[in-house]
């Protein structure tokens, strides 16, 4: 689905094209102009799901915010039409619906068939990960809320695999925060259109094909990835670990690259130490470990969860995020409760000490910056037959 998007939506609204249908994008990365309706703004699906507005629509299908007319509640609608040559609904179906039982995905509502069309109704969420961060002072979570959203991706990625599937598209904007009752404090795993099975019938893994082709989003794909190798487990936490690294510091060496084969270069370049130099040793340990991973390997998710989790200490897991503790400061001047002098926070005190350190990094990484602006991390996602 490469979406033509539409400008100045609300927030929650917008967050729709980035929540389950963003990445099954065209190779030459131009979006899509494609002009075809296929339904209309009022249309009532199966004499229930209502067609509120159209968010997006790409060279194979449409999504709508709309609205269960059973409940009065809101849901998120993607379109395809039913003789596509190139089909996301069925994998996406079938993904979610094998991860109901986890917390960590999106919900699944309902599928069908409309007239010419197929459809999926899904659970409406909040903002992705790669708004929220753009919106931080210096494009960048604290170290708590980088742990915390990190220790849940991680157990995504963890529940999708045992499942016997990679996702190969693994991003910021790849994950939002829920949105109804109880899930507000919860990160969600979204987009399942680059999703492939590693397993086969018998169990047994896959073996590599010789030529794989690109799959992924150039900024955040592995160097396997760049190299059309056959993707496993590790390439879905390389992408973690530069999801990580973009948290805690706001950016990527290669973040105003758009070529994706001079990103693979630049990757290829700070294949090192030298990529977490001045972050905490935990990201090092990270990379030693998915350096160590063999394409059969079964990555350690356990233990990157406890690294995490003794990288942020005590009540990381738990604590605000950095949006919620911005909310409760303005509350909390707005209700005359203004800190002590010489109070610090938990995140003011964690940003003081990395301060030095990712001037430093900023610094390392901007002389490779020759051109271009701030991409967003969906603007350059590729699927290669």
């Amino acid at each position: 689905w490469s979406f033509v998007l539409y400008n100045k939506l609300p927030v929650n609204v917008y967050h729709l094209l980035e929540c389950e249908c963003q990445t099954v994008l065209s190779i030459d990365n131009k979006m899509s102009t494609a002009s075809t309706v296929l339904c209309d703004v009022g249309t009532v699906l199966r004499g229930r799901w209502r067609l509120s507005r159209k968010v997006g629509q790409g060279a194979f299908g449409e999504i709508f915010s709309g609205t269960d007319l059973n409940t009065n509640a809101s849901v998120a609608i993607k379109l395809e039409r039913w003789d596509t040559k190139k089909a996301v609904l069925k994998m996406e179906v079938s993904v979610l619906k094998k991860m109901q039982n986890s917390h960590f995905v999106c919900r699944y509502v309902h599928c069908g068939h409309f007239e010419d069309h197929n459809y999926l109704v899904m659970e409406l969420l909040g903002e992705n990960l790669s708004e929220l961060r753009r919106r931080r002072p210096g494009g960048r979570f604290s170290l708590s809320t980088t742990v915390r959203l990190g220790v849940q991706i991680v157990q995504a990625v963890e529940a999708i695999h045992e499942l016997g599937y990679l996702h190969r598209d693994l991003k910021p904007s790849n994950f939002a925060m829920g949105a109804g009752p109880g899930r507000q404090d919860q990160c969600v795993m979204i987009d399942f259109g680059l999703t492939r099975k590693y397993r086969l019938p018998s169990g047994q893994i896959r073996p590599p094909r010789d030529i794989a082709g690109f799959r992924g989003t150039a900024r955040y794909a592995s160097i396997n990835s760049h190299l059309s190798k056959e993707l496993s487990r590790r390439d879905d936490l390389w992408s973690v670990l530069y999801v990580l690294i973009e948290f805690l510091t706001g950016q990527l060496p290669w973040r105003k690259l758009k070529d994706k084969e001079e990103i693979g270069l630049l990757k290829i370049h700070f294949n090192s130490p030298e990529l977490v130099r001045d972050l905490p040793l935990a990201y090092l340990d990270l990379m030693e470990h998915l350096q160590a991973l063999d394409y059969m390997d079964r990555p350690g998710y356990e233990w990157i969860v406890q690294l995490l989790e003794d990288l942020g200490g005590e009540g990381a897991t738990t604590a605000p995020y950095d949006w919620q503790a911005a909310e409760g400061r303005s509350l909390s001047t707005n209700m005359s409760a203004r800190p002590r002098e010489g109070d610090v926070s938990t995140n003011d005190l964690q940003h003081s000490l990395l301060d030095d350190n990712m001037r430093g990094m900023q610094e390392s990484f901007s002389q490779f910056d020759e051109r271009g602006g701030l991409l967003p991390d969906g603007s350059s996602s590729h699927a290669t037959p």
